[in-house]
């Protein structure tokens, strides 16, 4: 009984933890070429900091000119950061930003 109960336990928590980690890759951003502004903005949307920081980097780009020039999907690439979920990366990307963002309604 008491192997009974411990095996009850251990499937309970194995699906708890696959769940979760089935849950947290739901997030899958490809990137479809090897533009410079497409590293860009996957690292954006993945959130991690130190990799967006990276991507910048290595791109030989100004986080200003960042901020300021590169959009990913139709968006400027701190709203698309945010519409990603990764708000700390859109918080410095904003932190940068020059120009203020420009709407155009029609009429």
């Amino acid at each position: 009984m008491k192997t009974l109960k411990v095996l009850a336990t251990t499937i309970a928590l194995s699906s708890v933890t696959l769940a979760g980690s089935a849950m947290a890759d739901t997030k899958h951003i490809q990137a479809t070429n090897n533009s410079v502004s497409t590293e860009i903005c996957v690292a954006a949307a993945k959130g991690k900091l130190m990799k967006f920081s990276q991507a910048v980097s290595e791109s030989r780009l100004s986080m200003k000119k960042v901020a300021d020039v590169v959009s990913c999907n139709g968006l400027d690439i701190a709203s698309f950061a945010q519409e990603q979920g990764a708000n700390k990366v859109a918080k410095k990307i904003n932190s940068y930003r020059t120009q203020p963002t420009q709407y155009i309604a029609k009429i």
